[in-house]
């Protein structure tokens, strides 16, 4: 029986870095962009001094009047507040000044365990599927994020390459199951509930709204231990230490630091600026997604042309390389292992997504890292799928077949499933809004659709802007007539869904975020600009306590930046 202590917390050091000094006389009445800093400047004094770093994904900001912009997924900073318009608060940096100077403090950390162990066992890392690995040691396996079987959000995602034959015994076998956070990519509910003994031991973050353990404990798991974040925990009588990291974005989502023997791993897994970039260095391992087109924006919006939503696609694939160039610099690993992006498009209807959504590959991560760092060793998962580290690294392919091919009646089976389980239910639709609890000034139009979203349910037009949502089924030809009016003094968001995908969120209580990001609707709006308040209530307030995701809204993570003026 396997038992975790909680021994200590990491140890933060501050690196030896000077602190920025900033010449008064380059500054005028304002707000200031000095290097990589904005500074506001008042009578003479300096009122406020902060960095250019989103606090959501460390995107450069980028100003634009009053306004910071990041350009990777439109968070926007009032720059007098200092407020993101999703009123998260952005931290003042310290600062000295003289008569002529102004003294930033740079402050930057590293973490690292109390002690690392020394032993030196080999260490063997098994892929088995998208996040899914297995760590060994010294007998003790450690498998992360496991999703062997079917499909992700809402049958949108389904796993490009499926695990081998010796994957089930491997899960069934492992020793502790971290789960990062619960996405379906990570928290396969499906998987866990086949394969996984209800007594297995599975750690999670301890988020504050208990967000991944909710769902193990009403999918029955009962031996789940949720971790604080950055407290050391060791395997019993094993030299296995590790710690959990949160992501810096406000969602919750983590990461895994682990002293395994003499070797450092990371697994940044989804987060964005992970642990505010306080990071270990002289890593052994890097693991990191690398993919991007984890999103269902630009591709299943209609107000942007081809042209447009190329440069978005282009633009996060390089922007997901250069976040992880600069965990590169700050981890300084012997070996940069891509993970974490291994789905695909695989159901027949959802092709044209398929050719739309480019993803970054792995030899175009291995070209791009190595023409900075030559001496990193850049893995090929897929290609050589057990890394073992010893006093030199071995790489080879376990050699046996995968357990199935995400085929044409594969996926349908699970598609026509769906469609035999959820039948629209016009009285299911009408009080799910009515009891939302939602006010806004937006009219939603929603529209179930067949497979290509051509309508062939009912139309509904949702006035959220009284007291308690007026909802009116109409016909077809009602929703041109309210789209093209000029005259309109309120927003109109229009989704056309598949209508098996509708009826599981909402008999289910379910994000909506998993239509967008499993590509199961097609959107449009008027004005063309992110609806906010309505993609946070119905993706983390009003949903099941089983299915509750973010602790706090995350602006605009999965539908990146949606207003045209910030795409070029």
């Amino acid at each position: 029986m396997i038992e975790i202590e909680n021994t200590s917390f990491l140890k933060s050091e501050r690196l030896d870095t000077a602190d920025i000094r900033i010449d008064k006389k380059s500054l005028k009445n304002g707000i200031n962009k000095i290097g990589d800093h904005f500074i506001m400047y008042h009578d003479e004094k300096v009122v406020f001094v902060v960095n250019n770093i989103c606090d959501h994904n460390a995107g450069r900001l980028i100003q634009k009047g009053e306004n910071a912009v990041c350009p990777l997924h439109g968070w926007v900073l009032n720059l007098t507040t200092l407020k993101y318009d999703n009123e998260i608060e952005k931290t003042k940096l310290k600062f000295t000044e003289d008569s002529e100077f102004i003294y930033v403090e740079n402050v930057q950390e590293s973490i690292e365990f109390p002690s690392l162990f020394r032993n030196i066992h080999p260490c063997q890392i098994d892929f088995i599927s998208h996040a899914c690995i297995r760590i060994l040691f010294n007998g003790v396996s450690i498998i992360t994020d496991p999703w062997l079987i079917g499909s992700a959000f809402m049958n949108g995602w389904w796993l490009k390459y499926p695990p081998k034959e010796d994957a089930i015994d491997m899960l069934k076998s492992a020793d502790i199951i971290y789960i990062s956070h619960n996405h379906p990519d990570h928290l396969h509910v499906e998987t866990l509930k086949e394969y996984v003994s209800q007594d297995q031991l599975i750690v999670t973050a301890n988020f504050k709204s208990k967000s991944s353990e909710k769902v193990l404990r009403h999918a029955g798991f009962n031996n789940i231990i949720p971790l604080d974040f950055k407290n050391v925990y060791k395997v019993k009588n094993v030299d296995i230490q590790f710690s959990v990291l949160k992501s810096g974005d406000f969602r919750d989502d983590s990461g895994l630091y682990l002293n395994v023997g003499n070797k450092k791993l990371l697994l940044t897994v989804d987060s964005n600026y992970i642990n505010s970039f306080s990071l270990p260095q002289n890593l052994d391992v890097l693991f990191t997604s690398f993919a991007a087109g984890a999103s269902g924006f630009p591709v299943c919006f209609e107000d942007y042309s081809k042209e447009e939503i190329d440069k978005v696609i282009q633009r996060n694939k390089n922007a997901i390389l250069v976040k992880n160039m600069d965990i590169i610099g700050l981890t300084t690993p012997k070996i940069y292992y891509p993970y974490a992006g291994f789905f695909t498009e695989s159901a027949a209807r959802d092709n044209i997504i398929k050719e739309a959504n480019d993803k970054n590959s792995v030899e175009r991560v291995r070209n791009f890292i190595n023409k900075k760092y030559a001496d990193i060793k850049v893995i090929d998962p897929i290609k050589n799928d057990t890394l073992v580290l010893g006093n030199d690294s071995l790489l080879y392919s376990r050699d046996c077949k995968r357990i199935y091919n995400t085929d044409h009646s594969y996926t349908e089976n699970y598609i026509n499933n769906y469609k035999s389980g959820y039948k629209e239910n016009t009285e299911s639709v009408k009080k799910y809004f009515e009891q939302s609890g939602f006010k806004d000034n937006l009219i939603l139009v929603l529209q179930l659709t067949n497979d290509n979203f051509e309508q062939i349910g009912a139309n509904y037009i949702i006035d959220f802007s009284a007291a308690s949502p007026n909802i009116e089924q109409v016909h077809l030809d009602c929703i041109p007539p309210l789209m093209s009016n000029p005259d309109m003094d309120k927003r109109i968001l229009r989704i056309k869904v598949r209508t098996e995908s509708l009826m599981c969120v909402i008999d289910n209580f379910l994000p909506w975020e998993d239509l967008s990001i499993g590509f199961q609707c097609r959107i449009s709006r008027i004005p063309n600009v992110y609806n906010q308040d309505f993609w946070y209530h119905f993706t983390n307030i009003y949903i099941a306590k089983k299915n509750f995701r973010y602790s706090a809204y995350c602006g605009a993570c999965n539908v990146l930046d949606q207003n045209p003026k910030y795409i070029h």
